[in-house]
């Protein structure tokens, strides 16, 4: 059964492609599966046009192994960031608000080489969180690269976020290939910088493949070809997990919700929905 499931996923995402797929099989000895995509062809190198150095640099990064900080209070959202980290080959270390994660920086234990830090958490903000670690111990931590992460941002919050010294902004929900991409260039620019920037953060990271993402059609409640991709890319089980924990914290947001109306309270109300909403679009809802 997990290979007929398995079978019909790879089916879905080579037709989404533009692929092709085959399968021939003959009892007694095996079945071969193959299959076809169409690629344009990569435009030719300039040989006369030298690499910038961080471009090697990026590169190193990528493969050296991290220690990464997920600060993250929604779990179905730290739960994917966690797997894609360790399928990347890093280390994450996950905490829920800003407060674990200052003690995680402090207590002492294996030093972190990068933070991804969610912008809306309870307490304390993420851009106030930042702006504490880069704080720390004198400024020990001021060269800490800090990457922000968020399903929407407020207005102002691109200026914020750079005054705090955070170095990157990861829109969500995001793939691994554009992960690994902003682990790279934060590791670039963390050690390039010295000061917060002035400028603003950069616009968000462009798909790496360079195609522009497919919209789901606005009448969709599903986004078939988001939840087939994350599928191949976390797995069924691990999916399966995300499932039931979006449904328990659906249960417990509408409950809040009936809490917060009756006592005016908006604020709480859209916290809770932000949080909702960020959470589904991981499963692609």
């Amino acid at each position: 059964l997990d290979d007929i499931k398995s079978l019909l996923g790879t089916r879905r995402l080579v037709t989404l492609l533009g692929g092709r797929i085959g399968l021939d099989s003959v009892v007694g000895q095996g079945t071969t599966v193959h299959f076809e995509l169409p690629f344009e062809p990569a435009p030719p190198v300039d040989a006369s046009v030298d690499a910038p150095a961080a471009a090697d640099a990026n590169t190193a990064e990528v493969q050296r192994a991290l220690d990464v900080l997920v600060v993250e209070d929604d779990e179905v959202n730290r739960t994917v960031c966690l797997r894609h980290l360790e399928f990347l080959g890093h280390r994450p270390h996950p905490a829920a608000d800003g407060d674990a994660a200052l003690a995680q920086i402090q207590q002492g234990g294996p030093p972190i080489d990068l933070v991804l830090m969610d912008i809306s958490l309870p307490g304390a903000s993420g851009i106030e969180v930042a702006r504490t670690i880069h704080a720390l111990d004198g400024g020990r931590w001021q060269s800490l690269p800090i990457v922000a992460m968020s399903a929407h941002l407020p207005e102002g919050a691109r200026e914020a976020m750079a005054a705090a010294g955070m170095v990157g902004f990861l829109p969500k929900p995001f793939q691994r290939a554009l992960l690994a991409r902003a682990l790279a260039d934060a590791m670039a620019a963390g050690r390039r910088r010295l000061t917060p920037p002035a400028a603003p953060l950069p616009d968000p990271l462009p798909d790496p493949s360079g195609a522009p993402q497919a919209a789901a059609p606005a009448d969709a409640l599903l986004d078939e070809a988001f939840l087939t991709e994350e599928l191949a890319s976390l797995g069924e089980t691990t999916l399966a997990r995300l499932l039931t924990l979006y449904r328990s914290a659906a249960e417990e947001a509408f409950a809040a919700f009936d809490v917060a109306l009756a006592a005016g309270d908006r604020a709480e109300i859209a916290r809770r929905a932000h949080k909702l909403a960020s959470a589904a679009a991981n499963l692609g809802f």
